[in-house]
């Protein structure tokens, strides 16, 4: 258990090393905003998935752990006028009416579902199962533009699910958090 342990601590360390190597790189080579903060998601994605297949304790535990590690690894962003990092398995795009949010998890337990929208926030939870195992999924996002509130709908599928969100306004968000 304290091998694994500190393998875990050896992972997030090496995400947030990584993830400050990829900032700063993006910086010399000019790169801000949306730019920086794309380059340094997948190293928060690295450190997403690593955490929540080492860390201890029970499953929300090592959900809490996983997703901190991955805000952990996106810190700074903001100086490079970027927001913090989606986890790794979110993307997005839109439209000038919506917002798609696609969730790479597969075996998604539809009935476990549950979406909070409030105009400038989106809380996304859900189980999925691993195997024989359930793993628990959280995601809280600020959103730069506002959303619709009652017009929110999902499709779950054997290996993803989409989130659709209508914009308030039509237009296109340069950016997906403030």
């Amino acid at each position: 258990a304290q091998q694994a342990q500190q393998a875990a601590a050896d992972r997030r360390s090496a995400a947030r090393a990584k993830a400050a190597e990829v900032r700063s790189k993006a910086s010399s080579q000019g790169r801000t905003g949306t730019a920086a903060a794309s380059a340094a998601t997948g190293a928060a994605a690295g450190a997403f998935r690593g955490v929540a297949e080492d860390a201890g304790g029970d499953q929300a535990e090592r959900t809490e752990k996983a997703n901190a590690t991955a805000l952990q690894a996106g810190e700074g962003l903001a100086a490079a006028g970027g927001a913090r990092p989606l986890p790794g398995w979110i993307s997005w795009r839109q439209d000038l009416a919506a917002v798609a949010f696609i969730m790479e998890v597969p075996g998604i337990v539809e009935s476990s579902l549950c979406v909070s929208v409030q105009p400038r926030q989106l809380r996304v939870a859900f189980r999925a199962s691993a195997g024989e195992a359930l793993r628990d999924y959280v995601a809280e996002l600020a959103l730069a533009g506002e959303v619709l509130t009652a017009e929110v709908r999902h499709h779950v599928a054997e290996l993803n699910m989409m989130l659709v969100l209508a914009k308030r306004e039509g237009v296109m968000w340069d950016r997906l958090q403030p």
